[in-house]
Parts: C-alpha cells; sequence; structure tokens
C-alpha cells in the first residue's frame, strides 16, 4: 500500500529538484531556501522506498511540514526577487511599440529589464533565399541592448517576455528563427505578452490578424482600445487574454509632439522656413498595386519640384524593399529608381531611419496611403490628406491650370 503511491512521490521529487535550480539561478543568496528544497526531497525519496506504514504516515506529516517552510520562504525570500522582464523587439523602427511599457519598468525598482533584439530572414521568393538582419546596433542610445547570443532564454527563465512580430512561420516576407517563435518562448515563461505593432481607426481588425499564432500562445494580449479587444474576441481570443490598455505609439507621438526631437544636421538646411510633408507609402500597394502606385509618386515628386517654400519628407514602409523582393520582384528595380529619383530633390528627405515619430513630429501635414500611421498622426491634431492610388488625375497638368 505504501508503493500506491510511488509515482506521485517520484514527480514530486522531479518538482523539487525544479524548484531548488531555479532558486540557485536567481540573483539573491536564498541558500535557505534551498536548504528546505533539499530536505524536501530527502523526505519525498523516503516516502518512495518507504515500506514499514507507521514510518510512512510520520514521513507525510514531515513532508506536509516542510512543505510549508517551503512555501514561507519562497513567499519572504523569492518573491522581493526582481522580476526578470525581457523586450525581444526585431526591427528597430518598430521599437516605439515597447517604449514607453519599457521606461515604466525600468523605473520600477521590482524589474530587472532586458532589450534582446533578435535577428531576422528577409525572405525572397523568387531564389528561395533567407538573408538574416540583426537590427542591434539601431536602436535609441539611451536603450542598452543585450546581445542575444549572451542571453538564454532557458537559464534566465524570464517572468515576462514581450514581443510585437505574432507570425511565427506565417509571414512570407520576414520571419524570425524558430527559436523566436512565440510556440517556443511559452516555454521559458508563464507570461507571454504580445503587443501588435500595427494600430486601426478602432472600428475593425481583421480575422487574418486576431488569429495569427501569438495570440494563440500569448498569456496576454495588450490592444488599443475596447473595439479592437471586442475583435479579437469575434475571432476566437479568449477574453480575459486581451486587454484594452492603449497603444505605446500613441504616448510616443504626445511626448515628442511636448518635447521636439532634434533635426539632423542634414535636414536643417532642407527644412529651414518651409512647409513640410509627411509622404508614407504602405506595402499593399507594393504588393497589389505597384505600377499605379510608382506612377502617382512620380507624379507627386514632379509637383514638389516646383513648389519650392515646402519640403517632401518621404517615410516609406520600412519593410518596403524587403517586401518588393519577396511578394512582387518585377518591380524592384523600378522602384528603386524612383527612390534614387526622389533623393535628387532639393527640397525633398528621405527618410529610412527607424524613428518615425520624429517625422511625425517635424512635419505639418500628413499625403499618402491609409494605413496604421493615419490613426497615430491623427493624435498631432495636423491636417491629413489620404491619396487614392485608383484616381488617375494628372497632378501637373491640373497644377498648371
Amino acid at each position: 500500500p505504501c508503493g500506491a503511491g510511488n509515482e506521485l512521490f517520484a514527480q514530486s521529487q522531479e518538482l523539487a529538484i525544479a524548484i531548488g535550480e531555479t532558486v540557485e539561478r536567481s540573483d539573491k543568496n536564498n541558500k535557505i531556501t534551498v536548504r528546505y528544497v533539499e530536505e524536501c526531497c530527502e523526505l519525498l525519496y523516503k516516502g518512495f522506498v518507504c515500506v514499514d506504514r507507521s514510518e510512512y504516515t510520520q514521513i507525510l506529516k514531515d513532508i506536509g511540514k516542510s512543505l510549508k517552510q517551503l512555501e514561507k520562504s519562497i513567499r519572504e525570500d523569492i518573491q522581493n526577487s526582481p522580476y526578470e522582464i525581457v523586450f525581444m523587439p526585431y526591427k528597430a523602427s518598430m521599437w516605439d511599440t515597447f517604449d514607453t511599457v519599457y521606461r515604466a519598468a525600468k523605473k520600477d525598482g521590482h524589474c530587472h529589464v532586458s532589450v534582446m533584439p533578435v535577428p531576422y530572414y528577409n525572405l525572397n521568393r523568387r531564389d528561395g533565399q533567407a538573408e538574416l538582419h540583426y537590427e542591434g546596433d539601431q536602436f535609441p542610445n539611451d536603450i542598452p541592448i543585450t546581445d542575444y547570443h549572451a542571453y538564454s532564454l532557458e537559464e534566465a527563465c524570464p517572468d515576462v517576455i514581450f514581443i510585437h512580430n505574432p507570425y511565427d512561420q506565417c509571414n512570407y516576407v520576414t520571419r524570425l528563427p524558430e527559436e523566436y517563435y512565440s510556440s517556443n518562448l511559452v516555454r521559458y515563461t508563464d507570461h507571454l505578452v504580445y503587443i501588435p505593432y500595427f494600430i486601426t481607426r478602432g472600428i475593425d481588425v481583421k480575422e487574418i490578424y486576431c488569429t495569427l499564432p501569438a495570440i494563440q500562445n500569448a498569456w496576454k494580449i495588450f490592444v488599443q482600445c475596447e473595439a479592437v479587444r471586442k475583435c479579437y474576441i469575434k475571432y476566437g481570443a479568449k477574453p480575459e487574454r486581451v486587454v484594452a490598455m492603449g497603444s505605446p505609439k500613441f504616448d510616443m507621438v504626445i511626448n515628442m509632439e511636448e518635447n521636439p526631437p532634434e533635426i539632423p544636421d542634414s535636414w536643417k538646411n532642407v527644412l529651414h522656413g518651409r512647409r513640410v510633408f509627411l509622404l508614407n507609402t504602405h506595402l499593399n500597394s507594393i504588393i497589389n498595386e505597384a505600377e499605379k502606385m510608382l506612377d502617382k509618386l512620380h507624379r507627386v515628386f514632379r509637383l514638389f519640384e516646383r513648389q519650392r517654400n515646402a519640403v517632401l519628407l518621404w517615410r516609406p514602409h520600412p519593410l518596403s524593399i524587403e517586401t518588393a523582393k519577396a511578394m512582387n520582384p518585377q518591380m524592384l528595380e523600378r522602384y528603386l529608381t524612383i527612390v534614387e529619383e526622389f533623393k535628387t530633390l532639393e527640397n525633398g528627405i528621405y527618410d529610412d531611419t527607424p524613428d518615425v515619430h520624429r517625422a511625425i513630429a517635424l512635419s505639418d501635414a500628413y499625403i499618402g496611403d491609409w494605413s496604421s500611421m493615419v490613426p497615430l498622426y491623427g493624435f498631432t491634431g495636423k491636417p491629413m490628406y489620404i491619396t487614392n492610388i485608383n484616381v488617375n488625375t494628372n497632378i501637373e497638368e491640373s497644377e498648371k491650370e
């Protein structure tokens, strides 16, 4: 009869050993807790091999007492240890998804915070090649970067992991190495948090974005508003996982408007005394209507070439070239030609830096595609002009009139 619970004793001993290993890896000196773990393991082993009923009964009482001591020690010692939090961006231009959350965690004395940018692949459908990229050197200077080679998720067992890439194997433009898929990250933490990079008008979110792998694997999904939360739930996300907390991207816009950014030296002469129009181009046009987009860009450039009192600050989506290579390679050469054409404009600025918020703060108006930048720009209260790629008005001819 004593051996009937042997399997449970063995499993309990394995759990106690795992607890002991976790305690030993923690930053604090928890020798007392480790001692209680060792005592508990010894008692569990005695129970495992015991054949005497009276001795078995006493061992069970001792195990109960040992577990209470262990629980008390964990509560007093380990719970006061800092939370291990790691942010795992991949594109430096998408850091605004995390920035204000990161800064709040850094201010909290109970958090040990790391920023560990992960590498990613650019995929090329044409030749099947996958080119590895890493942008750890492109983040703001005040963000200490942890090299992903030097950070072991298995050893750190972080309390919280923040991600903004939800795709795992489902992206055909960029893809993370498999060890950073959300399906694998849940092996190292109980609290995987996904914050979407994109933002919407708060009306609707397409089903595809609500059913990606990270939605299934995340402990929490932080979304911008209640209307967006309801969309995720409508498409199958568990209600307790989706939290409407606002987007850190909005915080960044507000902060940048209140604290204007430094102007790069190379921009100063171009911007001086002129109205600045921020031109945004999105990936949808590159994938679906590339020729129309390129024709329209050419006409817009010609228009601004004659408007010497205005500046056109063109900020293409940060994945534009990668998307063209992967999804529409036949338009890539002409697209790159258009980019070079634009760079010759005396009143043009080509902005491919990671900092979208600087462009938003320095501009006076928005023109371009409908994208997640539109609701973001709307927070500034500045004018916005949404272009329609299917309208074939010849801007140059209408301007002459």
